[in-house]
């Protein structure tokens, strides 16, 4: 751990994601949920390469292409990491379906990650208006490693778990450039990276 006391959004932390060696993986405190942290990864996943969410244009299947770039419990193993399972994915507004249809619930099979949430941004930022331009400089830590906002990435984003309530195709996603979150259509490659969230419960850190 890099701080003491209660943890709060942003919060940096070095952690060990395998069951041998040291703390070598960069992670930032998002919130909690009951007695569990949520901390996500300091840049996208596998070298920064850009991805679909899903291979067809639609939104409410889940991020069946997205989800399998992240670090699996095989390599991201020690066992204090909470394993990824079925989540009922809902839209930002909260609502179970878009007008494509009825949202699937998703499973991250054998993933110790997921990806982030609308939600958990705006409780982390304390602010609803995270869809304006600018308004996630206040949590820059989401930022990290985004191309045009920091000048160094090709990867100007990274998808987000949530759909577009109002169309059959939008997934919501961060986006560097305009420090604001956005969507993309679900198939869409020429932004998005893959940036896991870990839960572990709030005890183990510090």
């Amino acid at each position: 751990t890099l701080v003491n006391g209660s943890p709060k959004a942003g919060d940096a932390y070095d952690c060990k994601v395998t069951s041998t060696g040291g703390y070598t993986e960069r992670f930032y405190y998002v919130g909690s949920s009951g007695n569990n942290s949520i901390l996500i990864y300091y840049k996208n996943i596998t070298n920064q390469s850009i991805y679909t969410y899903d291979s067809v244009n639609e939104n409410y299947h889940g991020p069946r292409v997205a989800y399998q770039y992240l670090p699996s419990t095989s390599v991201w193993n020690n066992p204090k990491i909470i394993t990824q399972r079925t989540r009922s994915i809902v839209t930002e507004n909260g609502e179970t379906s878009t007008s494509g249809g009825t949202i699937e619930r998703f499973t991250y099979t054998d993933k110790a990650a997921r990806l982030l949430t609308f939600q958990e941004i705006q409780t982390a930022c304390g602010k609803t208006g995270i869809t304006s331009g600018g308004n996630l400089e206040s949590c820059n830590f989401l930022l990290e490693n985004i191309g045009q906002y920091e000048g160094s990435s090709g990867v100007y984003g990274y998808w987000l778990e949530t759909p577009y309530h109002s169309n059959s195709s939008s997934i919501w996603r961060v986006s560097g450039r305009y420090r604001y979150v956005t969507y993309n259509n679900a198939i869409n490659t020429e932004y998005n990276g893959v940036r896991p969230v870990i839960t572990i419960k709030t005890s183990d850190l510090g």
